[in-house]
């Protein structure tokens, strides 16, 4: 049995006329819908008899809606004659199209999205008359994942004003968006217990970082105790970039860890804020990352910063590497995905003093290069915030 629909009026209201079916005349045999209904996509509004119908064609037609929505006038009554030749009108309604999806509530109207909508309902079954959207740009069929560790869907349209108010809030800060890997990029974690120790042997003991992360995803052992040392100048270097990048984190990591590790970093939320995706979000992330799970649309002014690029094979044109940060000597890594094909850079020769507080090598390097991209984009020859809208700037 069918679910009745709340008659919930679309805070963006798009209207539709639905027509008689054919041109050969005829009328409505019984309506299966009053004015003020809500409907699904596809339901049934009426029943018609067709005049002139031959083999080719039902003498009796049901007219369904095109979209979700709400009837707002039937124009025709039961047996009310149409003349052959004749297209009226049979009912009005009002739609929604879902372009914003949140935990399986749309956004704009608050109704729960069928599972068709006019993309799948021809015109001959529907007899639609007018159609604000007739591409269907409109309908939810993105998926972004959003702060927090949700998910929305977001139609085309929506994901392009989204990009669009993105572009214009970065001109006006004369920032870029920078998508910055965690383990063994800005530091080095593990769980192995004889980590204080050594530590201590490397006289930095003050620089090491403990935490727990309780029981998650499978893990019962609360008491467990993780250390992470962070690659040395990184809490400065984050600082700087921030003037300049808008950071995002993207870790193979959980949640529960990939916040932790944030908290540590960034403990007033000043440099990420919550924009983090971890493989609690993206369950494919163990062995593929990809832009698009933040910016759908366009990612010209994006770069990501990892240790590895096999697992950024989609979008290598906006990878840095660097060369992997280990500390911790013959221990196990946090989130280590052994059964991949790892990159193995040459080791560097030059040695660094082991302190958080003089910036390793690799690192200023790279700091360097995404200083010198910057400049480049914003200080050498001056392009207009709508060039880049059109997509014809850097």
């Amino acid at each position: 049995m069918r679910r009745k629909r709340s008659a919930t009026k679309p805070a963006v209201e798009n209207k539709v006329q639905i027509l008689f079916p054919g041109n050969d005349g005829g009328y409505v045999m019984k309506w299966l819908v009053k004015e003020g209904d809500g409907v699904d996509a596809t339901q049934p509004l009426c029943r018609c008899f067709c005049e002139g119908a031959n083999n080719a064609r039902r003498p009796v037609m049901e007219v369904v809606a095109p979209y979700d929505g709400t009837i707002t006038s039937l124009e025709l009554q039961v047996d009310e004659k149409v003349a052959a030749g004749a297209s009226p009108m049979v009912a009005r309604m009002s739609y929604c199209l879902h372009d914003q999806v949140f935990n399986g509530l749309c956004c704009v109207c608050g109704r729960v999205p069928s599972q068709k909508n006019a993309s799948t309902v021809s015109e001959a079954e529907a007899g639609i008359a007018e159609c604000v959207d007739p591409t269907h740009a409109n309908t939810a069929t993105i998926t972004v994942n959003i702060p927090g560790g949700n998910k929305l869907q977001v139609s085309r349209n929506q994901a392009e004003d989204d990009r669009k108010n993105t572009v214009k809030r970065l001109f006006k800060s004369k920032k870029l968006l920078l998508v910055l890997d965690l383990d063994n990029t800005l530091l080095h974690a593990t769980d192995d217990p004889r980590a204080p120790a050594f530590a201590e042997s490397k006289g930095v003991i003050n620089d090491l970082h403990t935490f727990k992360l309780g029981a998650f995803e499978g893990y019962t052992d609360v008491n467990k105790h993780h250390f992470l040392m962070l690659r040395p100048g990184v809490e400065g270097w984050l600082a700087t970039m921030s003037t300049m990048y808008e950071l995002y984190i993207y870790t193979a990591g959980t949640r529960v860890y990939a916040e932790a590790v944030a908290k540590i970093m960034d403990p007033s939320k000043k440099l990420f804020g919550d924009r983090i995706i971890s493989r609690t979000d993206v369950p494919e992330l163990g062995k593929i990352k990809r832009l698009d799970r933040f910016f759908p649309v366009d990612n010209s002014m994006v770069l990501a910063l990892d240790d590895r690029s096999d697992v950024w094979a989609e979008d290598a044109y906006n990878l840095l590497t660097i060369r992997p940060y280990r500390f911790f000597e013959n221990m196990r890594e946090m989130n280590q995905a052994p059964e991949l094909n790892f990159e193995a850079p040459l080791e560097t020769t030059e040695k660094q003093p082991i302190s958080s507080r003089s910036i390793e090598i690799n690192l200023k390097r790279t700091g360097d290069l995404l200083t010198w991209i910057h400049t480049k984009f914003y200080c050498a020859e001056e392009i207009p915030v709508e060039d880049q809208l059109a997509q014809k700037g850097r």
